[in-house]
Parts: C-alpha cells; sequence; structure tokens
C-alpha cells in the first residue's frame, strides 16, 4: 500500500477513535433525562444525534465489511482518488467546510423511544467494527470495490469513499451532540 493511502487510512482511524472516546468517557457517563433531552428547538436530543449514526451502520458497515473481505489482497499501488460524487458527499457532511442542515430519510430517522444507554453501546459497538474495518481497508483496492449508498441502490461509492463519509458524517453529528451538551443550562452537566 503507498504512503497516500496509509496516511488517509491513519486519519480516518484517529478521527473514529476521537468519536469512539468521546462517546465512552463523555456522552456515556450523562444521566439518562440528559442523553434523551430534546433541544429547545425540538431538535434531536444527544442520544437522537448517536442512533441516526446508527442507521448510518447498520446499512454501511455489512456491505464494507463484505467489500473488504472480497476485494482482501487486492491491493493497487495507485494512489485513492475521490470520485466526483464522492468528493460531494464527503463536502456535504463534512462538518468543516460549512454547517448546512439537511433533512435525514425517513430509515435514517432515531428511534425515540429506545433507551439512550443502548444507542450509545450500539455506536460504541459499530466503532470497534469501523476501526476493524479501516484496518482492513489496507488490504484492498480503496478505488475499485464499490458500495451502494443507503439513498439507492444504484447509486454506488468507491469503498475509499465510502468509508471517508462516514468518518465526516460521524464528526458533523458528534459534534453536534456535543453542542446541544454545551447548551444544556450547567445545572444538568
Amino acid at each position: 500500500m503507498n504512503s497516500h493511502n496509509e496516511q488517509m487510512l491513519s486519519d480516518l482511524s484517529k478521527l473514529t477513535m476521537q468519536h469512539l472516546l468521546v462517546v465512552q468517557n463523555e456522552l456515556l457517563l450523562l444521566d439518562k433525562n440528559i442523553l434523551s433531552q430534546p433541544r429547545a428547538d425540538g431538535g434531536w436530543s444527544i442520544s437522537e444525534c448517536i442512533d441516526h449514526l446508527n442507521t448510518y451502520y447498520q446499512h454501511y458497515l455489512p456491505l464494507i465489511e463484505l467489500a473488504t473481505q472480497q476485494n482482501r489482497n487486492g491491493v493497487d499501488s495507485r494512489d485513492f482518488h475521490s470520485s466526483w460524487l464522492g468528493k460531494y458527499f464527503v463536502k456535504m457532511m463534512d462538518p468543516k467546510v460549512g454547517n448546512k442542515k439537511y433533512k435525514a430519510i425517513k430509515r435514517h430517522l432515531p428511534n425515540k423511544l429506545s433507551d439512550p444507554y443502548d444507542k450509545l453501546n450500539r455506536f460504541i459497538a459499530y466503532q470497534q467494527r469501523f476501526l476493524l474495518v479501516i484496518d482492513n481497508c489496507k488490504y484492498s483496492d480503496l478505488n475499485a470495490a464499490k458500495i451502494s449508498t443507503s439513498i439507492s441502490r444504484f447509486i454506488r461509492l468507491s469503498l475509499g469513499d465510502t468509508i471517508h463519509f462516514l468518518a465526516v458524517h460521524n464528526e458533523r453529528h458528534i459534534k453536534q451532540a456535543l453542542n446541544i451538551l454545551s447548551c444544556m443550562p450547567k445545572l444538568c452537566t
């Protein structure tokens, strides 16, 4: 594997580990009522932000795991190059680029009734799987394997674009959850 691809996977792995640690060491320690408290403007609660991310993992992780298994040892010495569609999806979700709000499609709406600790613990398990997936990507051609998006099975992204999208989408909603927490009265935290 070339150094460009190694660096990208290392960066995504570090970002994923940061998200895992925030949920384990900060959010999981919060009271159930704080985790379930909707924003004053009617927006999602902290646990709903996390559950939204779980819905993405439910779709993408099995597909990514299958792609890395089928494409094992398909490593190409070429640099990974994001497609125009991949760049668009990543840019759309990257909180560093902008903070435009998007309405979640129905299949990615959080479950309002389930236990907030269950949502966080499922996210932790998904993050641990995602870290393994990122590590396994070093044995795969990031350009060749294609993953169907959750929008449509006909819209497909490369393996590299898919894992990049998931990581920045996680970043967006982890920041959203932390922002919700920071806006709560100090008595609650």
